[in-house]
């Protein structure tokens, strides 16, 4: 129990932290690592670790308490991969440990079959790549804190290319403990991320000095019998992968929000690092001109020159557009602390008004798009933009979409439908679309959001706002091999007066796609409900409905019981603006009986004043012009009225019910149940309450999933793959391809 070190660390916040580590804790690393790794009186280990980091520690003591040598690197050797590898053999090392960017830079030299290392052991950043299926010797990866006592989980790192993101952290080294719980403090089922904590001998005291931050990050453990137990709360999120393996799925050092999603810069860098253009990388969120946070890639190339659309495209075949990075910035090769850990803070700042990491833009040939040219670049925050530049790549969304459209609209009197960024989103096809306005207005309401494939396409529904742009990230994630499309509000469509005529219209326009099915229709939030009664229509009409996915969508009975309905002005804008907030990622609340006091103009500017004031308006969108959002309101209380006065009918078959795990306002709105090793803990069938009032509506029993994430969050990053990944399978279960 007597202190055995005092080591600092600042971590993410840069304030120092005095870490307290008792004697039990490195008694047991080093007595684990002697049995583990097979340590020898007889062994030579390497020790690179600077003093300050606690992993030098981990480099001594267990391999002096077992009789080994231990040999010290000079620092110019130390960081250099080539110079590493030579000291490594020609000392005839057995045993070595290398922090993560140089142990990924030295498995990729050449090495003699015969050389006498047989542990590489790696840790302190995601490991990114697998070791090539020649390496001599094992590569270990290994995850740990320096609260508690340097590792706590280890495993080995088979050789050769995996189907994994990136490599798992193995299983709890001995007398530790691993809990991996949810937001509630509940176990997360296996495959299910959350919280990582770690309890055991290995625990710090705490910080010197600090109670209150100690108090914090050292909390009660709930699952131990023995008094005072505890848990040290690491911030990091994990899942337990179905064998009994540890995967990080974050770090708290790269988790960052991005427009309301939160994206994890780790994910990016591991398919980043894959491709083979790249040697090395890493990314992060970093601030343009305009205060907006974007992602920054520092790549260092593999050879010969950066081709950054070559990796825009690699990237986009697994991620989606919110998480491909703004700029690409190329070293030659990336700064590192003395303790070998990349020094984020020694990265270079892009230079956002030039972008020189992008391709040479093509300047605009005529003055209609120099005007648009100009218009994009204030949008977007740049200080030049080319007529053949993707929207999506400059970091365009679709809250900044809106406010594009509509500086568009004052600039040329024409009004731009949000479905013709699906049809190109560069300043050259917007230009013939002011030119010819027409051609921007279809008479169908279908978008394609993803073309090609030979699959059997699925088709989405709008929701209450009339856009599809709520699916971008889906599509891209479901696309593929299968064409995925869209149905989108049009101005034909306002002159319908119930939600079966609006479906029948679309069904008309469906049919006119694929005259045959079978069809795989679905939709998010009141675009199931259109959803729904498409497969209605279709199947009175002798067609084959494969699939109808409700993407937590209520049925009408169970929606008309929800506070703010569609013929209460007040209470809709009020839940309206709430939803939208919500949405961006900040609750906010507003008082009904204030806004009933106003007439429906005041209403508008009220609600708008208090977005503004909250920041969750677009960047430089101004209250004052209300007319356009009058237009948007009053299209989403349309839409909301007709689904308010849908009575639905029967449909033969099952539906399919992806529902949220939790309530916008953070509240749990379901409880998994049946979480094991070996079971699904994501599908289940379910009594009426869970399906959501549809199964009253079906044939057969409603098949509801629930996936992790919000009303909102679950169809944005990192959720939205879970979405992507439950309808893909959904769809395989149908025997449709």
């Amino acid at each position: 129990d007597s202190l055995a070190y005092v080591i600092f660390t600042s971590g993410s916040t840069g304030r120092p932290k005095g870490v307290e580590v008792a004697h039990r804790g490195m008694a047991s690393l080093a007595r684990w690592h002697a049995r583990a790794f097979e340590v020898a009186h007889g062994d030579r280990a390497a020790q690179t670790a600077g003093l300050s980091f606690d992993a030098c520690g981990w480099e001594l003591w267990p391999y002096l308490a077992a009789g080994a040598s231990v040999h010290i690197v000079d620092e110019e050797t130390r960081l250099s991969p080539t110079c590493l590898r030579d000291w490594i053999i020609n000392s005839e090392l057995t045993h070595c440990f290398l922090t993560t960017p140089l142990a990924e830079q030295i498995i990729m030299l050449d090495w003699p079959r015969d050389v006498a290392l047989r542990v590489l052991l790696t840790g302190a950043e995601r490991l990114r790549v697998w070791p090539p299926p020649a390496l001599p010797f094992k590569l270990f990866n290994n995850y740990g804190v320096t609260e508690c006592t340097v590792v706590s989980t280890s495993g080995v790192v088979e050789r050769g290319e995996s189907d994994a993101t990136t490599p798992h952290v193995g299983r709890p080294v001995d007398n530790t403990e691993i809990y991996i719980l949810d937001r509630h403090g509940n176990p997360s089922p296996v495959g299910v991320a959350g919280e990582l904590h770690i309890g055991g001998c290995g625990l710090a005291r705490g910080y010197a000095r600090q109670a209150a931050l100690t108090a914090e990050r050292f909390v009660p453990n709930p699952f131990s019998r023995e008094p005072g137990a505890r848990l040290y709360r690491t911030g990091d999120w994990a899942r337990y992968l179905p064998g009994g393996e540890i995967e990080l799925t974050g770090t708290r050092d790269g988790r960052v929000k991005l427009r309301g999603h939160r994206v994890e810069t780790g994910e990016v860098e591991a398919v980043l690092a894959r491709q083979a253009a790249v040697s090395e990388c890493v990314v992060i969120a970093g601030q343009d001109a305009r205060g907006e946070t974007r992602l920054v890639a520092y790549v260092v190339h593999a050879g010969g020159r950066l081709d950054v659309s070559e990796l825009r495209d690699a990237l986009r075949e697994t991620l989606p557009e919110y998480m491909i990075p703004s700029a690409f910035v190329s070293l030659n090769e990336l700064p590192l602390t003395p303790n070998g850990k990349v020094d984020r803070r020694a990265l270079p700042a892009p230079d956002w008004r030039r972008l020189e990491t992008r391709e040479a833009p093509l300047a605009p040939r005529d003055e209609r798009e120099r005007r648009l040219a100009d218009i994009w670049a204030e949008v977007l925050g740049l200080e030049e933009v080319g007529v053949r530049d993707n929207f999506f790549d400059l970091g365009g969304h679709s809250l900044l979409a809106v406010r594009l459209l509509a500086r568009i609209e004052e600039a040329f009197g024409v009004r731009l439908p949000l479905a013709s960024l699906f049809q190109g989103a560069t300043v050259e096809r917007q230009a013939a679309l002011v030119a010819r306005p027409r051609r921007a207005r279809p008479t169908s309401s279908l978008v394609s959001m993803h073309a090609g494939g030979a699959g059997v396409p699925f088709f989405f529904a709008h929701p209450v706002g009339g856009t599809t742009l709520c699916y971008y990230a889906l599509a891209k994630r479901l696309g593929g091999d299968r064409p995925v499309y869209g149905f989108q509000a049009t101005e034909a469509n306002e002159t319908k007066a119930s939600l079966e005529e609006v479906a029948a219209v679309y069904v008309e326009e469906l049919i006119e796609a694929r005259a045959e099915g079978p069809y795989l229709l679905g939709g998010w939030s009141a675009g199931g409900v259109i959803a729904f009664e498409m497969a209605r229509q279709l199947q009175r009409r002798g067609r084959r409905v494969a699939l109808v996915a409700l993407i937590d969508t209520r049925s009408p009975l169970v929606a008309a019981e929800t506070p703010g309905r569609a013929d209460d002005d007040a209470a809709f804008l009020k839940r309206l603006a709430e939803e939208y907030a919500l949405w961006r990622g900040k609750p906010l609340q507003l008082p009904l009986d204030a806004l009933r006091g106003l007439d429906a103009d005041a209403q508008l500017d009220y609600v708008l004043r208090r977005l503004q004031e909250a920041g969750l308006l677009p960047p430089g969108e101004e209250a004052a012009d209300p007319a356009r959002w009058r237009a948007i309101v009053n299209s989403h209380r349309k839409t909301a009225r007709m689904v308010a006065g849908y009575v639905p009918r029967r449909v033969e078959g099952g539906l399919t019910l992806l529902r949220a795990s939790e309530s916008p306002r953070g509240r749990a709105a379901a409880c998994v149940a049946g979480a094991s090793a070996g079971g699904d803990a994501t599908k289940r069938l379910v009594p009426a309450d869970d399906a959501l009032g549809w199964d009253e509506f079906t044939s057969s029993p409603v098949s509801v999933h629930f996936v992790p994430g919000d009303h909102f969050s679950m169809m944005t990053e990192p959720h939205v793959g879970v979405v992507a990944e439950r309808l893909t399978a959904c769809i395989k279960q149908t025997g449709v391809e």
